[in-house]
């Protein structure tokens, strides 16, 4: 038996993902199972992780300690819960409205809090027409995909460049 006879020996005919019917190694079919197997078992700790603490959002513990000296009660609060319903790449899309009856206080502390945070260079306010678009900042926290962060972070130092030149 030559080593291209076991060679052939170890091929199996499978279907691949455009459901064509193709022959291919025995050793990287096993892996294509294993790796499988293994996507799976993060995709099931995953469901179980969301559905038990819910989604996670990365916050820098500097923003942390600087929020706990220079933010009021309030602020925390309203941070707290921005960050909490904070969509991919940090985008808030609940109203005033909704934020006061979620925490049971009223709009106009809502608007105030959202204000300060805005000062203060926590969260971004992104006005269209009559209505405001809340976004935490980047350096604040972020939920989404790194490279997304990376690509938030070289254009704001970009921006500050070309501020810096003007």
């Amino acid at each position: 038996m030559t080593e291209e006879d076991s060679q052939d020996r170890t091929r199996i005919a499978i279907y691949n993902s455009e459901n064509v019917w193709v022959e291919q190694d025995l050793n990287t079919v096993a892996s294509m199972i294993l790796n499988k197997d293994k996507r799976k078992q993060v995709s099931r700790l995953n469901q179980f992780i969301t559905s038990e603490l819910g989604e996670m959002v990365m916050v820098f513990q500097n923003v942390l300690k600087q929020a706990a000296k220079e933010l009021g009660y309030e602020e925390l609060r309203m941070l707290s819960y921005l960050m909490a319903v904070c969509d991919f790449e940090n985008w808030i899309r609940v109203s005033q409205k909704n934020i006061a009856e979620s925490l049971g206080i009223q709009q106009s502390s809502v608007s105030r809090a959202i204000n300060n945070l805005a000062k203060k260079e926590y969260l971004e306010i992104n006005k269209q027409d009559r209505l405001n678009f809340y976004r935490i900042k980047h350096k604040t926290a972020w939920k989404g995909k790194l490279e997304l962060l990376k690509k938030e972070i070289i254009e704001f130092k970009s921006k500050q460049e070309m501020e810096f030149k003007d």
